[in-house]
């Protein structure tokens, strides 16, 4: 399996984060719309979203060979192209990459085939300036991942007042 990356070399948009803005994935195979089940996608769009608008980063895309084998491993490939995104839009996906994607704090989205990539963002920006939806709004935060929140609790100490 073949993975390609095309990156911006904007030096603004280097892989800098920029404060509340969040990394969005995009399963597509025409740039343009969310058409792409995530375990067969055979693209991706990563932008950077926030409330002054948005910035295409990156297109990634995965070639697979014809011989490749019915149990090749399609997830990881796809995993590690849109690892540090805080949301991945698709089509279709299973519950194993649902699972593996949470993990690693990306919050996967389903919309119908079709779904114009340019109006998901108008959607996102608009929650980022209004009030974004809790996983949204934990992505802007950097909230630790499960357990991990709790040390982070317990770290600040407790008072009693």
């Amino acid at each position: 399996m073949t993975v390609r990356h095309l990156k911006v070399a904007d030096n603004e948009v280097q892989e800098a984060t920029h404060p509340g803005s969040v990394r969005i994935a995009f399963a597509t195979g025409d740039r343009h719309t969310v058409d792409q089940h995530f375990g067969l996608a055979s693209g991706f769009a990563i932008y950077q979203v926030g409330c002054s608008g948005t910035r295409l980063l990156e297109v990634a895309a995965i070639e697979e060979p014809a011989d490749a084998a019915p149990d090749c491993d399609r997830l990881t490939p796809r995993l590690e192209v849109v690892d540090g995104c805080a949301a991945l839009y698709c089509n279709a996906i299973g519950a194993p990459a649902v699972r593996r994607l949470l993990a690693q704090q990306c919050q996967p989205r389903k919309v119908p085939p079709g779904t114009a990539i340019d109006a998901v963002i108008g959607r996102l920006i608009a929650q980022l300036r209004e009030r974004p939806p809790a996983w949204l709004g934990r992505a802007l935060r950097g909230d630790p991942p499960g357990e991990e929140r709790f040390d982070a609790m317990e770290a600040t100490g407790w008072r009693a007042d």
